[in-house]
This record gives structure tokens, C-alpha cells and sequence, in this order.
């Protein structure tokens, strides 16, 4: 009888420990998917801001309605590289000097600073 006791505790304490350990992985799963959730809200927002100052700064020095693509590289740390690709008849007819200058005044125009890096491209034509 004694030996039935304690082998049905036993039992029972298992039965918990199993149950508890298996809502504290359900637990940290969802928490870990509500911080990847917010992270990724918060670089969505981090994007838009970027893009719109971007197309502001362009708009305002003559580039009104260019074309601007914004792609990005996340690494495993969370740090985004982010690369505009902006195309313009103004742009496209500069020397590749004048690009650059431009592309450093952009660069400060927009507060690029943080724990992202961006860098401009420009999409050239031949007519």
C-alpha cells in the first residue's frame, strides 16, 4: 500500500513538472515572437521615415518625382543596411563626381546616423 503511494506521487509530481515545463516553452515562444513582431514594426516605421526624407530632400533640390526603390539587409544581430536606389534625368546626367557630392549631401541631409548603415545607388540610362 505504501509502495502504491508513493509510486502515484510520483507519478503526479511528474505529471506537473511536464505540464509546467510545457507552459513555460509555449510561454517564451510567444514571447519571442511578440519581440520579433515589435522589432519589425518598429523598422517598418524606421523605413517609412528614411524614404520620406529621401523624396523630401530629392523634391526640394530639383529631382521632384524621381524614382526611389529602398531594399535592405538585416543581419543576424538585428542591424539593417539599407540601400536607395534613385533614378532622375538630373541625377543621370551628372558626372560621377558630382553623384558622389551629392549622394554625401543626401547622406547628411538625412541624418544617416545610428545603428544602420545606408548608401545610395543610382539607376543610369543611355538616353
Amino acid at each position: 500500500m505504501r509502495r502504491k503511494a508513493i509510486s502515484n506521487i510520483m507519478f503526479y509530481v511528474i505529471t506537473v513538472l511536464l505540464i509546467l515545463t510545457i507552459v513555460f516553452c509555449i510561454g517564451s515562444t510567444v514571447k519571442s515572437e511578440s519581440s520579433n513582431e515589435t522589432q519589425r514594426i518598429e523598422n517598418q516605421v524606421k523605413e517609412q521615415q528614411l524614404l520620406t526624407k529621401v523624396k523630401q530632400y530629392l523634391n526640394e533640390n530639383g529631382c521632384c518625382n524621381s524614382g526611389v526603390t529602398l531594399t535592405y539587409v538585416t543581419d543576424e544581430s538585428g542591424a539593417c543596411d539599407y540601400t536607395f536606389t534613385i533614378h532622375h534625368k538630373r541625377i543621370n546626367d551628372m558626372s560621377e563626381e558630382e553623384r558622389e557630392a551629392f549622394s554625401a549631401e543626401l547622406m547628411q541631409a538625412c541624418n544617416a546616423s545610428g545603428s544602420y548603415s545606408i548608401s545610395y545607388e543610382y539607376l543610369l540610362t543611355d538616353f
